[in-house]
């Protein structure tokens, strides 16, 4: 796995993912939603980028106080 300073880019390659836009496929939930689970470096994030990758993979705004925060929210809202 290739880890950037992008959460878009780590996620991707952590996924095996070829585009950041195969991430929203529903047939990629899974694997993105196990992936977050599994990876704890989410401080190497900012609150932003997490911002930014709730909105793209679950739609509408969202706001976190923490990284780790973004992270459960986001585990938690892929498994419905």
């Amino acid at each position: 796995m290739k880890e950037t300073n992008d959460l878009f880019e780590t996620l991707a390659s952590g996924t095996a993912c070829d585009y950041i836009s195969d991430l929203r496929f529903a047939q990629n939930r899974e694997r993105v939603r196990g992936f977050l689970m599994g990876w704890t470096p989410a401080q190497n994030y900012g609150v932003r980028q997490w911002e930014d990758l709730a909105e793209y993979l679950l739609g509408g705004t969202h706001t976190f106080s923490s990284q780790k925060e973004a992270q459960k929210f986001l585990t938690d809202r892929l498994a419905k």
